[in-house]
């Protein structure tokens, strides 16, 4: 992990005093002026405001309770009263697996005044509800709950430290990300808009995992797939490709990236080419008549399935699918369960369109930007060039997907639920 990721983590995060209460806290900025933090470091607060210490200055701001929920979620979040500085925020990210090692700094109640590092391996999840990430072979101190949890593995934080066990039981639990963001969902856009404008997060991970060593720097691999190998037209897409090359070939970073050109793959072959090539984009083009969507088929003719099963162990290399001129509502739904990130572009879009969209979200992408910011410009881009809105490229990514189908799932029990109580 890189030193400098996380001298970045303490610059966010600030120790948390009730004036007149013994107990005492840590908590980390997550978007301008928002401090997140265990309820029950501010449990008893009464009239009282938080006193806020941050980088060593001991009453540099007071912070008010925004939100608070206890039981079983046991968070906090914390209103920072107007301060002309503004700190660097985390990056929230929801991977964590067993076996991840992770790491923390928070501001023990007793020792290390000015804050102290602990480290963890991930033991897994627990069966409670909400699931908690169980740690082991650390020791965090009395004063370091509602600290911040780093995955070592992703380079985000991935939870919030809530408790820690007895003494003779070194470890700890905390409460993950994704969690974090169902409770406070507005969390997600500030995210996204802080780290697009502040991007020193965001470089540290892109020189983490792209080092600029030729041994060490490893190369992602963007791969091009037929809709439908029976009816592609090659020789018409090769010139789009060439086009994605050069947009790649002018990007500051455009060398870690490599361009797969598969277009005669066999839909029998495409798995074994996705294990072969671990792509770290998939794109899939179509445009031909006629074709809509993927086209897979088995003897029960089952596209859902099929789609499902083909991405659903590969979401650990695979980072986004562009469904180019194939998009499919249905299939890229089913991708999203898996991926991170879909990208549809309709087939009635004009190709000259696709292509430009493609030129400038490659070209973004090759400069180290993430994939919704590469989206995003060149989203723009065809915007300000006039595109029809209602055929512009849309992106769907995992944990909107995932809060969608549960709010789908929650009104469909609460119409059950009605209908059974309505019947006589």
């Amino acid at each position: 992990m890189s030193q400098y990721l996380e001298d970045l983590l303490q610059q966010c995060t600030v120790k948390l005093t009730i004036p007149g209460v013994s107990s005492q806290g840590t908590g980390f900025f997550v978007a301008p002026g928002l401090i997140l933090t265990c309820a029950h470091v501010v449990k008893g607060l009464g009239d009282k405001s938080i006193q806020v210490r941050w980088q060593n200055k001991e009453n540099w701001a007071q912070a008010v309770v925004e939100r608070s929920i206890s039981d079983p979620y046991d968070l906090a979040l914390l209103r920072v009263k107007q301060n002309n500085v503004t700190p660097p925020c985390v990056y929230l990210g929801t991977a964590v697996q067993s076996r991840d090692r992770l790491y923390l700094f928070g501001y023990p109640a007793l020792d290390f005044p000015s804050g102290s590092p602990v480290t963890f391996n991930c033991e897994g999840l627990t069966g409670d509800e909400p699931a908690l990430i169980k740690l082991t072979l650390g020791d965090p101190r009395p004063g370091m709950s509602g600290s911040p949890l780093l995955n070592q593995k992703t380079g985000k934080v991935c939870g919030i430290v809530q408790y820690n066990f007895n003494s003779s039981i070194p470890g700890g639990g905390a409460l993950g990300t994704a969690t974090i963001l169902e409770q406070f969902p507005e969390l997600f856009e500030q995210q996204k808009s802080f780290h697009q404008q502040d991007r020193r997060w965001s470089n540290l991970l892109e020189e983490l995992f792209n080092d600029s060593s030729p041994k060490q720097q490893m190369v992602k691999n963007i791969l091009i797939l037929p809709a439908n190998p029976d009816t592609t037209e090659i020789s018409h897409k090769r010139i789009g490709i060439q086009k994605l090359r050069a947009a790649l070939k002018r990007a500051n970073h455009g060398q870690i990236f490599k361009l797969e050109d598969r277009l005669e793959t066999n839909a029998a072959d495409i798995a074994q080419v996705l294990t072969e090539i671990e792509p770290y984009i998939v794109n899939i083009s179509g445009h031909e008549d006629g074709v809509e969507c993927i086209a897979l088929k088995d003897k029960y003719n089952n596209q859902a399935k099929l789609i499902a099963d083909l991405f659903r162990h590969r979401g650990n290399n695979i980072k986004c699918v562009v469904l180019q001129g194939c998009y499919s509502e249905n299939q890229a739904r089913e991708i999203v369960r898996h991926i991170e990130y879909v990208i549809g572009i309709s087939q009635e879009l004009e190709d000259n369109t696709v292509i430009d969209f493609l030129v400038n979200f490659y070209y973004h992408v090759g400069s180290k930007w993430s994939i919704e910011e590469s989206y995003d410009q060149s989203l723009n881009h065809l915007q300000r060039n006039g595109g029809e809105c209602l055929l512009l490229p849309i992106i769907l990514n995992k944990y909107d997907e995932e809060r969608r189908k549960d709010i789908e799932d929650d009104l469909k029990l609460c119409i059950l639920a009605e209908g059974v109580t309505s019947t006589p």
